[in-house]
């Protein structure tokens, strides 16, 4: 199993209408400074080279960063740790806007025995720590995904509490169907939409791993229609 590489990831994406939050592919600390100040700043960078599958563990992400000053800065340390860990450095990163909302995490793993299974759930650290997650098979119906959110127990943070103004569940629901019908099109094995924020507006994927076989084609266009989902 072999992740694939950002740029296959982000023509995927487009494909099934799923866009990442503003961001772009660079290569150099010029072209970072460029894309930053075009987006606007804050925003985060992010070692893009396929060979680092686990960016946080790697040091490869940097958030919050304000200035021209600080992007330079943030491309050193990530060089810097990534060869620590790789013994390499990277050639691509990703300058992306930073967004703001809940952190959920969207995922799905090809089960040999159930197929492709979605995973939804709090997002960033969270998932790690709190394990509030819930999981459905592929495709999708609109009832499955009202239970997925609501089988969660942080789903009243989603609702909105203590003033707080809930997010957008048709925003989300969308995403998750996008998802479901990406899956049944395409041969993955593992895909993993994490963070995801999610407010009262919209939904906004700030990174996303797809994991595929070894023997993967990433060049092949599949032309098979996906109908909408129905619950096996």
């Amino acid at each position: 199993m072999k992740q694939l590489d950002l740029s296959k990831t982000l023509e995927l994406l487009t494909k099934y209408d799923i866009q990442l939050s503003p961001c772009e592919l660079i290569k150099s600390k010029k072209d970072a400074i460029r894309i930053a100040n075009k987006l606007g700043y804050p925003v985060a960078i992010k070692v893009a080279s396929s060979f680092v599958v686990h960016k946080s563990d790697a040091g490869g992400v940097i958030v919050n960063v304000k200035d021209d000053k600080s992007v330079e800065k943030a491309i050193d340390n990530i060089d810097n740790s990534v060869k620590k860990k790789h013994g390499r450095k990277p050639d691509l990163y990703l300058v992306q806007k930073m967004a703001k909302g809940v952190e959920l995490i969207l995922g799905m793993k090809n089960d040999p025995t159930f197929g492709p299974i979605m995973m939804f759930g709090l997002g960033g650290i969270f998932v790690e720590i709190f394990k509030d997650v819930s999981f459905r098979s592929i495709p999708l119906c609109n009832h499955c995904m009202d239970e997925m959110i609501h089988d969660i127990k942080a789903h009243k943070i989603l609702e909105g509490a203590r003033g707080q103004k809930g997010i957008n569940v048709n925003k989300l629901k969308s995403l998750m169907m996008k998802i479901s019908k990406m899956t049944l099109a395409e041969s993955f094995e593992e895909l993993d939409f994490n963070p995801v924020f999610a407010d009262e507006k919209d939904v906004y994927i700030a990174d996303v791993r797809i994991m595929v076989k070894d023997d993967y084609d990433s060049d092949s266009v599949k032309k098979k229609t996906v109908k909408k989902g129905t619950r096996r």
